[in-house]
Protein backbone atom coordinates (compact mmCIF):
# COMPACT_ATOMS: atom_id res chain seq x y z
CA UNK A 1 0.00 0.00 0.00
CA UNK A 2 0.94 3.46 -0.20
CA UNK A 3 1.02 6.37 2.70
CA UNK A 4 2.63 9.63 2.92
CA UNK A 5 5.30 9.77 5.45
CA UNK A 6 7.00 12.74 7.54
CA UNK A 7 10.54 12.40 6.64
CA UNK A 8 13.77 12.84 8.79
CA UNK A 9 14.24 16.33 7.09
CA UNK A 10 10.92 17.88 7.94
CA UNK A 11 9.79 16.79 4.36
CA UNK A 12 6.81 14.63 3.37
CA UNK A 13 6.75 12.02 0.80
CA UNK A 14 4.32 9.29 -0.96
CA UNK A 15 6.10 5.97 0.17
CA UNK A 16 5.12 2.50 -0.81
CA UNK A 17 5.19 0.19 2.64
CA UNK A 18 3.85 -2.98 3.65
CA UNK A 19 -0.12 -3.18 4.68
CA UNK A 20 -0.56 -3.30 8.43
CA UNK A 21 -3.01 -6.09 10.00
CA UNK A 22 -5.09 -5.81 13.17
CA UNK A 23 -4.19 -7.57 16.12
CA UNK A 24 -6.39 -8.85 18.78
CA UNK A 25 -7.56 -5.49 20.28
CA UNK A 26 -7.74 -3.20 17.04
CA UNK A 27 -9.43 -2.78 13.79
CA UNK A 28 -7.81 -1.88 10.09
CA UNK A 29 -9.62 0.68 8.62
CA UNK A 30 -9.50 1.30 4.79
CA UNK A 31 -9.51 5.51 4.32
CA UNK A 32 -12.15 6.72 1.97
CA UNK A 33 -11.73 10.45 3.04
CA UNK A 34 -8.79 11.82 5.33
CA UNK A 35 -9.06 15.81 5.67
CA UNK A 36 -5.77 18.01 5.86
CA UNK A 37 -5.49 19.24 9.24
CA UNK A 38 -3.39 23.01 10.03
CA UNK A 39 -1.80 21.06 12.51
CA UNK A 40 -0.60 18.90 9.96
CA UNK A 41 1.25 21.91 8.46
CA UNK A 42 2.24 23.18 11.73
CA UNK A 43 3.98 19.53 11.79
CA UNK A 44 5.90 20.69 8.72
CA UNK A 45 7.02 23.68 10.49
CA UNK A 46 8.32 22.83 13.50
CA UNK A 47 5.81 23.93 15.45
CA UNK A 48 4.26 20.52 16.67
CA UNK A 49 7.03 17.47 17.07
CA UNK A 50 6.25 14.51 15.39
CA UNK A 51 7.80 11.50 15.14
CA UNK A 52 9.89 11.01 11.88
CA UNK A 53 8.69 8.52 9.50
CA UNK A 54 5.25 8.44 10.80
CA UNK A 55 2.16 8.43 8.18
CA UNK A 56 0.25 11.75 8.49
CA UNK A 57 -2.98 12.72 9.26
CA UNK A 58 -5.41 12.43 11.94
CA UNK A 59 -8.95 13.12 10.60
CA UNK A 60 -10.54 10.08 8.51
CA UNK A 61 -13.58 8.43 7.06
CA UNK A 62 -12.99 4.50 6.58
CA UNK A 63 -14.43 1.64 6.44
CA UNK A 64 -13.53 -1.58 8.95
CA UNK A 65 -11.58 -4.47 6.99
CA UNK A 66 -10.55 -6.33 10.02
CA UNK A 67 -11.57 -6.10 13.51
CA UNK A 68 -9.50 -8.35 16.49
CA UNK A 69 -11.07 -11.42 18.01
CA UNK A 70 -11.39 -8.92 21.19
CA UNK A 71 -13.15 -5.97 19.23
CA UNK A 72 -17.12 -6.38 19.92
CA UNK A 73 -18.17 -3.15 18.85
CA UNK A 74 -17.29 -3.36 15.29
CA UNK A 75 -17.48 -5.52 12.33
CA UNK A 76 -16.22 -6.00 9.37
CA UNK A 77 -18.17 -3.06 7.04
CA UNK A 78 -19.13 -0.82 9.29
CA UNK A 79 -18.33 2.62 8.27
CA UNK A 80 -16.89 4.73 10.75
CA UNK A 81 -14.95 8.06 11.99
CA UNK A 82 -12.84 8.84 15.10
CA UNK A 83 -11.00 10.90 17.49
CA UNK A 84 -7.70 12.01 16.43
CA UNK A 85 -6.11 10.72 19.46
CA UNK A 86 -6.00 7.60 21.87
CA UNK A 87 -6.62 8.20 25.43
CA UNK A 88 -5.21 6.32 28.22
CA UNK A 89 -8.88 5.63 29.70
CA UNK A 90 -7.23 5.66 33.18
CA UNK A 91 -6.21 9.14 34.14
CA UNK A 92 -8.14 11.79 36.44
CA UNK A 93 -9.58 13.14 33.27
CA UNK A 94 -10.33 10.11 31.52
CA UNK A 95 -12.35 9.50 34.35
CA UNK A 96 -15.07 11.82 34.30
CA UNK A 97 -15.03 12.29 30.68
CA UNK A 98 -12.81 14.95 29.39
CA UNK A 99 -10.21 12.47 27.23
CA UNK A 100 -9.14 15.60 25.35
CA UNK A 101 -7.18 16.81 28.88
CA UNK A 102 -5.65 12.94 29.30
CA UNK A 103 -2.53 12.70 30.61
CA UNK A 104 -1.28 10.17 28.15
CA UNK A 105 -2.93 10.28 24.96
CA UNK A 106 -0.82 9.53 21.67
CA UNK A 107 -2.30 11.21 18.40
CA UNK A 108 -2.82 9.87 14.88
CA UNK A 109 -0.32 11.52 12.44
CA UNK A 110 2.05 12.50 15.16
CA UNK A 111 2.95 8.81 17.37
CA UNK A 112 0.91 6.55 15.97
CA UNK A 113 0.50 6.33 11.89
CA UNK A 114 -2.51 8.28 10.68
CA UNK A 115 -4.87 8.81 7.62
CA UNK A 116 -2.69 9.78 4.97
CA UNK A 117 -2.62 6.11 3.30
CA UNK A 118 -4.67 3.46 2.57
CA UNK A 119 -5.26 1.80 5.54
CA UNK A 120 -4.97 2.76 8.92
CA UNK A 121 -4.81 0.40 12.23
CA UNK A 122 -6.81 1.75 15.02
CA UNK A 123 -5.91 0.36 18.66
CA UNK A 124 -8.57 0.91 21.40
CA UNK A 125 -11.15 1.26 18.64
CA UNK A 126 -13.56 1.51 21.32
CA UNK A 127 -12.26 4.58 22.75
CA UNK A 128 -11.79 6.27 19.42
CA UNK A 129 -14.24 5.02 16.89
CA UNK A 130 -18.17 5.67 16.12
CA UNK A 131 -20.16 3.80 13.05
CA UNK A 132 -21.74 7.10 11.12
CA UNK A 133 -24.62 6.99 8.26
CA UNK A 134 -23.66 10.53 7.49
CA UNK A 135 -22.28 10.92 3.45
CA UNK A 136 -18.68 9.96 4.16
CA UNK A 137 -16.89 13.14 2.89
CA UNK A 138 -18.58 15.22 5.52
CA UNK A 139 -18.78 12.59 8.09
CA UNK A 140 -15.13 13.27 7.82
CA UNK A 141 -14.80 16.45 9.26
CA UNK A 142 -16.66 15.76 12.18
CA UNK A 143 -13.97 14.15 14.27
CA UNK A 144 -11.58 17.14 14.21
CA UNK A 145 -12.52 20.42 12.51
CA UNK A 146 -16.23 20.47 13.21
CA UNK A 147 -15.66 19.03 16.90
CA UNK A 148 -13.12 21.66 17.80
CA UNK A 149 -15.25 24.42 16.31
CA UNK A 150 -18.40 23.00 18.12
CA UNK A 151 -16.99 23.35 21.59
CA UNK A 152 -15.45 26.09 20.99
CA UNK A 153 -18.85 27.58 21.05
CA UNK A 154 -19.79 25.72 23.70
CA UNK A 155 -16.85 26.56 26.07
CA UNK A 156 -17.73 30.38 25.50
CA UNK A 157 -21.07 29.86 26.47
CA UNK A 158 -22.76 31.99 23.77
CA UNK A 159 -26.43 32.51 24.45
CA UNK A 160 -29.11 33.12 22.41
CA UNK A 161 -29.17 37.34 21.48
CA UNK A 162 -25.36 37.41 22.25
CA UNK A 163 -22.60 38.74 19.78
CA UNK A 164 -19.85 36.98 18.46
CA UNK A 165 -16.28 37.91 16.89
CA UNK A 166 -14.65 34.57 14.82
CA UNK A 167 -10.87 35.68 13.89
CA UNK A 168 -10.48 33.12 11.22
CA UNK A 169 -12.06 32.38 8.62
CA UNK A 170 -10.40 28.86 7.96
CA UNK A 171 -12.36 25.54 8.51
CA UNK A 172 -12.43 26.01 12.50
CA UNK A 173 -13.40 29.15 12.55
CA UNK A 174 -16.56 28.39 9.94
CA UNK A 175 -17.51 25.09 11.90
CA UNK A 176 -17.40 27.67 14.90
CA UNK A 177 -19.46 29.94 13.05
CA UNK A 178 -21.92 27.11 11.78
CA UNK A 179 -22.43 26.24 15.26
CA UNK A 180 -22.81 30.12 16.66
CA UNK A 181 -25.79 30.41 14.24
CA UNK A 182 -27.43 27.89 15.50
CA UNK A 183 -27.73 29.42 19.00
CA UNK A 184 -29.88 32.76 17.70
CA UNK A 185 -26.58 35.11 17.93
CA UNK A 186 -27.71 39.04 17.20
CA UNK A 187 -24.65 39.06 14.95
CA UNK A 188 -21.54 37.42 13.87
CA UNK A 189 -18.60 38.86 12.46
CA UNK A 190 -16.21 36.71 10.74
CA UNK A 191 -12.61 38.36 10.54
CA UNK A 192 -10.12 37.55 7.92
CA UNK A 193 -7.20 38.22 5.43
CA UNK A 194 -8.62 35.83 2.74
CA UNK A 195 -11.25 37.55 0.37
CA UNK A 196 -12.17 33.88 -0.92
CA UNK A 197 -12.50 32.43 2.63
CA UNK A 198 -14.60 35.70 3.85
CA UNK A 199 -17.00 34.66 0.96
CA UNK A 200 -17.51 31.14 1.96
CA UNK A 201 -17.77 32.48 5.68
CA UNK A 202 -20.83 35.52 4.12
CA UNK A 203 -22.80 32.26 2.19
CA UNK A 204 -22.74 30.59 6.17
CA UNK A 205 -24.38 33.52 7.37
CA UNK A 206 -21.28 35.99 8.65
CA UNK A 207 -20.73 39.35 8.77
CA UNK A 208 -17.55 39.21 7.19
CA UNK A 209 -15.18 41.97 7.63
CA UNK A 210 -11.55 42.08 5.80
CA UNK A 211 -8.45 42.56 7.99
CA UNK A 212 -6.58 44.42 5.46
CA UNK A 213 -9.55 46.50 4.08
CA UNK A 214 -11.61 47.04 6.96
CA UNK A 215 -11.50 49.21 9.91
CA UNK A 216 -12.16 45.86 11.64
CA UNK A 217 -12.56 47.98 15.00
CA UNK A 218 -14.68 50.55 14.04
CA UNK A 219 -17.13 48.39 11.64
CA UNK A 220 -17.41 45.41 15.34
CA UNK A 221 -17.92 48.22 17.46
CA UNK A 222 -20.86 50.02 15.59
CA UNK A 223 -23.34 46.76 15.64
CA UNK A 224 -21.71 46.29 19.27
CA UNK A 225 -20.89 49.77 21.17
CA UNK A 226 -19.71 47.77 24.17
CA UNK A 227 -17.83 45.25 22.26
CA UNK A 228 -18.84 41.42 21.81
CA UNK A 229 -19.64 39.16 24.50
CA UNK A 230 -17.53 36.37 22.78
CA UNK A 231 -14.71 36.27 20.41
CA UNK A 232 -13.35 32.63 19.07
CA UNK A 233 -9.53 33.27 18.18
CA UNK A 234 -8.94 30.77 15.26
CA UNK A 235 -5.93 32.66 13.54
CA UNK A 236 -3.53 31.35 16.15
CA UNK A 237 -1.07 35.03 15.68
CA UNK A 238 -0.36 38.15 18.11
CA UNK A 239 -1.60 40.21 16.00
CA UNK A 240 -5.24 38.35 16.21
CA UNK A 241 -4.56 37.74 20.22
CA UNK A 242 -4.23 41.65 20.38
CA UNK A 243 -7.73 42.16 18.50
CA UNK A 244 -9.63 39.97 20.60
CA UNK A 245 -8.95 42.08 23.11
CA UNK A 246 -9.81 45.22 21.57
CA UNK A 247 -13.18 43.78 20.34
CA UNK A 248 -14.37 42.19 23.35
CA UNK A 249 -16.14 43.56 26.11
CA UNK A 250 -15.73 44.30 29.66
CA UNK A 251 -16.36 40.81 31.39
CA UNK A 252 -16.63 39.06 27.84
CA UNK A 253 -15.32 35.75 27.35
CA UNK A 254 -12.29 35.21 24.38
CA UNK A 255 -11.38 31.37 23.82
CA UNK A 256 -8.15 30.03 22.15
CA UNK A 257 -8.85 27.56 19.50
CA UNK A 258 -5.82 27.96 17.58
CA UNK A 259 -2.03 25.72 17.64
CA UNK A 260 -0.94 29.67 19.18
CA UNK A 261 2.77 30.42 19.10
CA UNK A 262 4.56 32.16 22.09
CA UNK A 263 2.10 35.16 22.75
CA UNK A 264 2.03 38.42 25.10
CA UNK A 265 -0.89 39.40 27.04
CA UNK A 266 -1.77 42.50 28.42
CA UNK A 267 -2.58 41.29 31.96
CA UNK A 268 -3.63 44.51 33.38
CA UNK A 269 -5.82 44.99 30.58
CA UNK A 270 -7.74 41.94 30.88
CA UNK A 271 -7.50 42.16 34.86
CA UNK A 272 -9.23 45.89 35.11
CA UNK A 273 -11.99 45.07 32.66
CA UNK A 274 -12.33 41.04 33.94
CA UNK A 275 -12.30 39.43 30.04
CA UNK A 276 -11.99 36.05 30.68
CA UNK A 277 -9.31 34.12 28.38
CA UNK A 278 -10.43 30.08 27.82
CA UNK A 279 -8.67 27.14 26.57
CA UNK A 280 -10.49 25.07 23.73
CA UNK A 281 -8.82 21.67 22.20
CA UNK A 282 -10.63 19.21 20.29
CA UNK A 283 -13.09 16.91 22.27
CA UNK A 284 -12.36 13.45 21.91
CA UNK A 285 -14.14 9.82 22.10
CA UNK A 286 -17.57 8.26 20.29
CA UNK A 287 -19.88 9.84 23.06
CA UNK A 288 -18.74 13.03 21.68
CA UNK A 289 -19.01 12.28 17.99
CA UNK A 290 -22.35 10.57 18.62
CA UNK A 291 -23.21 13.99 19.97
CA UNK A 292 -21.87 15.64 17.01
CA UNK A 293 -23.53 13.80 14.73
CA UNK A 294 -26.96 14.12 16.45
CA UNK A 295 -26.25 17.59 16.37
CA UNK A 296 -25.56 18.17 12.68
CA UNK A 297 -28.49 15.80 11.91
CA UNK A 298 -30.95 17.42 14.04
CA UNK A 299 -29.88 21.31 12.51
CA UNK A 300 -29.62 19.54 8.85
CA UNK A 301 -26.18 21.49 8.79
CA UNK A 302 -25.03 19.01 5.73
CA UNK A 303 -25.20 21.20 3.15
CA UNK A 304 -22.85 24.05 5.24
CA UNK A 305 -20.19 21.28 5.83
CA UNK A 306 -20.38 20.61 2.43
CA UNK A 307 -20.02 24.14 1.97
CA UNK A 308 -16.44 24.57 3.43
CA UNK A 309 -14.85 21.34 1.10
CA UNK A 310 -13.37 22.96 -1.58
CA UNK A 311 -10.68 20.90 -3.08
CA UNK A 312 -9.70 17.22 -3.32
CA UNK A 313 -6.73 14.79 -4.30
CA UNK A 314 -6.11 11.54 -4.74
CA UNK A 315 -3.54 9.86 -2.45
CA UNK A 316 -0.46 9.93 -5.02
CA UNK A 317 -1.13 13.84 -5.42
CA UNK A 318 -1.36 13.99 -1.73
CA UNK A 319 2.04 15.64 -1.14
CA UNK A 320 0.68 18.46 -3.60
CA UNK A 321 -2.10 18.77 -1.44
CA UNK A 322 -0.87 19.55 1.71
CA UNK A 323 1.55 21.69 -0.19
CA UNK A 324 -1.65 23.73 -1.27
CA UNK A 325 -3.24 24.17 2.53
CA UNK A 326 -1.68 27.58 2.99
CA UNK A 327 -2.94 28.93 0.06
CA UNK A 328 -5.54 31.44 0.94
CA UNK A 329 -8.02 30.05 -1.61
CA UNK A 330 -8.45 26.94 0.12
CA UNK A 331 -10.63 25.89 2.58
CA UNK A 332 -10.57 22.13 3.46
CA UNK A 333 -9.03 19.93 1.58
CA UNK A 334 -9.30 15.84 1.21
CA UNK A 335 -7.19 13.10 0.27
CA UNK A 336 -8.72 10.09 -0.86
CA UNK A 337 -7.23 7.05 -0.79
Amino acid sequence: MFAIKLQPNGNVKLEGIQKPRADKSSVLMRIVHAPICGTDVAILRGKIRARPGVTLGHEYYGVVTEAGDQVTAFQIGDKVIGSPTIPCSNCHYCRRGDTQLCNRFVMFGVELDGSFAQYMIVPSPENVLTKTAIDGKLASLLGDTVATGYHAIEQGGLAEGQTVAILGAGPIGCSALISALTRNPENVHVIARSRYRLRIAEKLGATPLNATEDDVVRRVLQDAPLGVDLTIECAGAQSTLDLASRLTRKGGRIVIASVMPEARLAMQELMINEKHIIGSFCPTGPKYLQKIQEFIMSKNLQSKLATMITHEFALENGVDAIDSLESPERMKVLINP
